[in-house]
């Protein structure tokens, strides 16, 4: 009988899968402080749980539209064409002119109109502090910014982006941007969540990430997806960018999320999917109030790769206190890549807020967004305002401070990193962390 050899399919199975688990080897998730494109934001609607409060919130969308098209592009998705119709009119005067002030949140001040001894320590010198007048591209002229907005139609249940938007991570053999799918199921079943679930897919299947720029000559203008049957929201992880990736155990490793994946099955995931080479997992930490578990990014942040700043807590009769401490303990004891601690930056807490109902609300200043040039930190006019912006100013000195008024985000339980989902360059990796 002649001697049998392996099929050639088999062969070619097997070179296909070396090719992958190569390919995956060198992918890698950027760290927020890195080169994006553009931010997504998912706008409100009436047929959302912002509906009694949709002017005051749609203020807080409007003031970040200003501040990240002054830098990048940015990305709403609207429910349907009236809907975009309806943002399109509320955006269409959008310039960068310091003397357009894109409606300020409600009863937000401005801070060069205050006494000087009143203001954010930050921002005492408004010639140094306004963005426009620091870049000599910008400069003397006000620059209309609708242009850097891109829209995409896609039906929505909610609009918290952080969560059911794409985590983007770099092919470090072709320089593509591959966009994760993590399934969203409403942070366990809390929530509806069938609609936001598919709003990524529906984005990508009509091109709407592809108009956004890559600077990488190598890189493909069309981001490939990629699905994943693992839930998993964007807040509950944080990158530093160099293979280590941040996160609150239970926000993950959970029943309601991830029915019948072990802890080992979830980690293999994340490695293969993100390109992470370890996991930091967190017990500890949880705000009042908050539905998601104890997203990581309402907890601790990368700053850079050597630096944590977290939320802590100094009153022993806050409620989050004792969790927070714990949180605290365990950061202390984590060590970088090189064996050495982690240099830590304790965030003040906001005084309580509550909602009608008497219900704490997790207002935090650990919910920043980092964009190519600023940060923008929540603020919720309270005292630890000013000293939370002085710290992150601290963490961040190649980066302008830029407080944004979340009062009216976090009576949904959320704030300012919630709604926004970052979509990183091409050539993300060349821009110093700070």
């Amino acid at each position: 009988m002649a001697e049998r050899h392996p099929q050639p399919r088999q062969d070619a199975r097997r070179t296909a899968d070396a090719v992958r688990n190569q390919r995956l080897a060198m992918r890698r998730l950027p760290a927020e402080w890195e080169p994006q494109a553009a931010v997504m934001l998912t706008w409100p609607h009436a047929e959302t749980d912002w509906a009694e409060q949709l002017d005051a919130v749609e203020a807080v969308y409007r003031r970040l539209a200003e501040l990240i098209t002054r830098e990048q592009g940015l990305l709403i998705v609207c429910r349907d064409e009236a809907h975009q119709r309806a943002v399109q009119a509320q955006l269409a005067d959008l310039t960068s002119s310091p003397r357009t002030r894109v409606n300020d949140a409600p009863d937000q001040p401005d801070p060069l109109q205050l006494d000087p001894m009143q203001r954010d320590p930050l921002q005492r010198d408004p010639v140094q502090r306004d963005p426009v007048q620091r870049d000599p591209v910008q400069q003397g002229r006000g620059q209309n910014l609708y242009g850097r907005i891109q829209f995409a139609l896609a039906p929505s249940n909610d609009t918290w982006a952080r969560d059911h938007g794409p985590i983007t991570v770099i092919d470090g053999g072709t320089e593509d941007r591959v966009l994760v799918n993590f399934g969203f199921n409403g942070w366990g079943g809390k929530y509806p969540a069938a609609l936001d679930d598919r709003i990524t897919a529906a984005i990508h299947a009509a091109g709407g990430f592809a108009a956004l720029t890559t600077a990488h000559p190598n890189a493909s203008a069309h981001p490939r997806l990629e699905s994943s049957p693992l839930v998993l929201e964007g807040g509950a992880v944080e990158s530093d960018g160099a293979g280590t990736l941040l996160a609150v155990r239970r926000t993950i490793v959970d029943p309601a999320r991830n029915p019948g994946w072990s802890a080992a099955a979830i980690e293999q995931e994340l490695r293969e999917r993100l390109g992470v080479a370890r996991i930091l997992w967190l017990e500890h930490g949880q705000l009042s109030g908050d539905d998601t578990d104890g997203h990581i990014d309402t907890l601790a942040r990368f700053c850079d790769p050597e630096t944590i700043c977290y939320a802590a807590s100094d009153d022993p009769n806050d409620p989050d206190h004792a969790s927070l401490r714990l949180l605290a303990d365990e950061l202390r004891g984590l060590r970088r890549q090189n064996g050495a601690p982690y240099r830590l930056v304790p965030l003040p807490q906001p005084g309580p807020i509550f909602d009608a109902e008497g219900q704490r609300l997790p207002a935090g200043y650990a919910n920043f967004l980092i964009i190519n040039r600023a940060v923008l930190v929540p603020v919720y006019r309270d005292p630890a305002d000013a000293l939370a912006c002085e710290r992150l100013q601290q963490c961040f000195t190649g980066r302008r401070i830029e407080p944004v008024d979340c009062r009216a985000l976090i009576r949904q339980g959320g704030s300012l990193h919630c709604i926004t989902m970052q979509l990183p360059a091409a050539d993300a990796g060349h821009l110093p962390c700070a």
